[in-house]
């Protein structure tokens, strides 16, 4: 039964609760004002608290980005013996929502990619019509929301339309595209954005301060670049740094072991090199990309997309208005080449991708292209 697996999952948690927490269960916020970035949805949430209403939700954004967090906080906000619409995290319906004291019957949180049938639309469908306790509300909350099947979306469907006024839905998903229209059409739908650079890195700052990591600046600011703009994948590859560090001092051979090669750093090492004319630091380099096992198709897409980028500097006056990045770096590589050199490096790029069907090797192909590149220069 949904029921009964969803209710081994939340003891299952509790367990890992108790044992040694990851550092980013340790710092996960337990409380709307603790979620970093996303102020429009700690906006929205707190009135909705606040006035009590909203039955059905949909948390779409990029991993890491805290949905699943802010489904939590949301839920014992719904149900904590408060009465200010803050969670105290003390109360017994916050330890169970949370999972580090027993489990919780009014909050289910459900995998919906193991449980993803429509058996399982029905059983949870049946659960729901027991009414909430000792909470306030019977809070769901389906992550990975967009691998249930149709058959199963049709099962929810009247579910959502008809619950009873102590049921709230938390649909989370990374794919909002892949959930049915109807269904949208019948939840308020948040949209999580990625976490600005700077506040990961304040946060990154933060706990290495609680847990005496000893890291410098720039290493936290490579974290934050390989990052993506998620917070969880930041702080994991902070607690990986850790673990390869000796007395959690952390440098940057230990945050290049973890991250690889940066894929925002190696188009401008590349184009640097073709300026340069050095082919064989540059053979050297593909060589390496090759063994650190980079995938040599994106590797030339993201060259010629970052080509593409040369030339949107060398047009656009304010090109900061439309591009990220390094914006001076790009001027300067710019102005080593004309319009006409970038527009045929980028159909270039275009031409060696097709190699790709060819199944020749990817460094080959990646190195030729930019030795062709390179030749007006020698």
């Amino acid at each position: 039964m949904l029921a009964y697996y969803a209710i081994l999952k939340q003891i299952h948690r509790g367990v890992d609760y108790l044992s040694k927490l990851t550092l980013y269960n340790k710092f996960r916020p337990r409380t709307l004002d603790e979620v970093v970035g996303q102020e429009h949805i700690k906006k929205v949430l707190s009135s909705h608290l606040a006035n009590e209403t909203g039955h059905a939700f949909i948390f779409a954004g990029l991993r890491g980005s805290g949905k699943t967090s802010s489904a939590r906080i949301f839920a014992k906000s719904l149900n904590c013996d408060n009465t200010d619409y803050k969670p105290c995290n003390k109360c017994s319906t916050c330890l169970t929502i949370d999972g580090s004291d027993r489990y919780s019957l009014d909050v289910l949180e459900i995998d919906s990619a193991s449980a993803r049938g429509i058996d399982d639309a029905k059983q949870l469908r049946d659960f729901l019509n027991y009414s909430p306790s000792p909470g306030k509300k019977k809070v769901i909350i389906l992550d990975e929301v967009h691998m249930l099947t149709k058959e199963a979306w049709n099962a929810l469907l009247k579910t959502i339309e008809e619950a009873p006024d102590y049921v709230v839905f938390i649909f989370v998903t990374t794919e909002l595209h892949k959930v049915p229209a109807t269904i949208i059409s019948r939840c308020e739908v948040l949209k999580f954005t990625a976490i600005p650079d700077k506040e990961i890195l304040e946060r990154l700052i933060y706990i290495s301060k609680a847990e005496e990591i000893k890291i410098r600046l720039s290493e936290a600011e490579k974290i934050v670049k390989s990052s993506g703009g998620s917070m969880r994948d930041a702080i994991s590859i902070l607690e990986q740094a850790v673990n390869l560090a000796e007395d959690k001092i952390i440098d940057i051979g230990i945050i290049d072991k973890v991250v690889g090669l940066s894929k925002d750093e190696i188009a401008p090492k590349l184009i640097d090199l073709v300026i340069k004319g050095d082919d064989e630091r540059l053979l050297l380099y593909c060589d390496q990309l090759g063994k650190s096992g980079m995938d040599m198709q994106l590797v030339l897409k993201d060259l010629m997309v970052y080509v593409g980028n040369l030339l949107v500097v060398k047009k656009v006056p304010k090109p900061e208005e439309l591009l990220s990045g390094n914006i001076s770096l790009m001027r300067k590589q710019a102005s080593d080449f004309s319009s006409a050199n970038l527009l045929e490096f980028i159909e270039l790029c275009e031409r060696k991708l097709n190699n790709f069907v060819y199944n020749l090797p990817g460094n080959f192909i990646l190195s030729t292209c930019l030795l062709w590149m390179m030749e007006p220069y020698e």
